[in-house]
């Protein structure tokens, strides 16, 4: 995490605000606004606004990623981590976040050597006809070209594969929520019967990825509409 934030203030250094969209607990704004970034969380969620305020994050905003609450060109760079595949709309909120910031999009693209339980849950989703899986930050990275895209650190995960598919089974991940229960229930026994269980090694990268704001304007039609 030290890594990933040195490597975050380093891209975001010497800039006027920062929108950090879908801050949730202040994850990442928490660790900026200490190293002297102007940092300005937007989150829909009371309750994740409530856990960042505790700690001792004060410029926070309650709103929709979709329909921010702020004036155009409000800020001068845009923090945006693991929320596309969180909103209906992935091409609204980049629509969004384009309008609300001048210079720079700065995101992180995590990829791994095997496919996950929720790689392969969101993908099952998906051929079931929900829309879950479609855009996601590393797949963006694919679709908009960005200025910058650069490994920032490597590592080694153990997981348990049973546990994992326990975890989903349960609906303690997003994806899972919009699922009627017959097709979850569907989606869980196929994993069951495809993913071996036991202990799962893989190698994981997370990179940093930075969009210039026009390239993200210009992109956004061939975006609407795309699962």
């Amino acid at each position: 995490m030290s890594t990933v934030v040195e490597a975050l203030a380093t891209e975001l250094q010497d800039r006027g605000a920062i929108l950090d969209a879908g801050v949730g607990t202040g994850r990442f704004a928490g660790p900026l606004r200490d190293k002297g970034l102007d940092v300005v969380g937007l989150d829909v969620s009371q309750a994740m606004l409530s856990e960042a305020k505790r700690k001792s994050l004060q410029d926070l905003v309650r709103g929709e990623l979709t329909t921010m609450p702020f004036t155009d060109k409000a800020f001068d760079s845009c923090l945006m981590i693991h929320i596309l595949h969180l909103v209906e709309d992935p091409a609204s909120l980049l629509s969004e976040v384009a309008r609300v910031c001048r210079t720079k999009v700065v995101s992180l693209a995590e990829t791994s050597d095997t496919v996950s339980v929720r790689e392969d849950y969101i993908r099952l989703s998906s051929e079931a006809g929900y829309g879950w899986g479609g855009i996601s930050e590393t797949k963006l990275t694919s679709l908009v070209s960005p200025a910058k895209l650069t490994d920032i650190v490597s590592y080694s995960v153990e997981t348990d594969i049973g546990g994992e598919i326990e975890y989903f089974r349960n609906r303690l991940s997003a994806v899972t929520w919009d699922l009627p229960e017959k097709i979850h229930e569907g989606i869980i026994a196929k994993l069951e019967s495809t993913l071996s269980p036991g202990i799962s090694k893989c190698n994981r990268t997370i990179k940093l990825a930075a969009w210039e704001v026009d390239s993200i304007q210009s992109a956004i039609p061939s975006l609407v509409g795309r699962d």
